[in-house]
């Protein structure tokens, strides 16, 4: 039976610097600071032109998006998965998620019993005025 060695394990034996090569590489390889987690309730465009503005830095993760449109779950934007309303205080627990955005008057609003679960899990819900410029908007939830 053959032994699959991974790009790290070859390093380490043909260069024979054992483990600490390893740990060198990881440490470069992680962000620098802590990462926010992020889901977005909606796919309008003030939704994604958040969402991809925050994509772009290093210390923010997109996690989900929530959308009440049956046809649009489990498809993707930005590269993450639409979700149901019933599935975002889960989301938030699986994925430790730190911030919850929305935009008045968009999407699905949430109820106060998902409210205070999504407290108890200390999620911060952030819904922003729909008139709010782009760069504000980043200001206000990336701070």
């Amino acid at each position: 039976m053959c032994c699959v060695l991974t790009v790290w394990d070859k390093l380490s034996v043909g260069l024979k610097m054992g483990n600490w090569l390893k740990k060198i590489m990881t440490w470069f390889s992680e962000p620098a600071g802590p990462v926010v987690r992020f889901i977005f309730i909606d796919v309008g465009y003030h939704s994604y032109s958040l969402a991809a503005a925050l994509k772009e830095r290093d210390d923010c993760e997109l996690v989900a998006f929530i959308d009440e449109e049956p046809w649009n779950h489990l498809t993707e934007l930005l590269a993450v998965k639409l979700y149901y309303p019933s599935e975002l205080v889960a989301l938030c627990e699986k994925h430790q998620v730190h911030r919850v955005i929305g935009f008045d008057g968009m999407g699905w609003s949430i109820d106060e019993q998902t409210q205070r679960r999504l407290k108890n899990l200390k999620v911060n819900v952030i819904t922003l005025p729909s008139t709010t410029a782009s760069a504000q908007a980043l200001a206000i939830v990336s701070g």
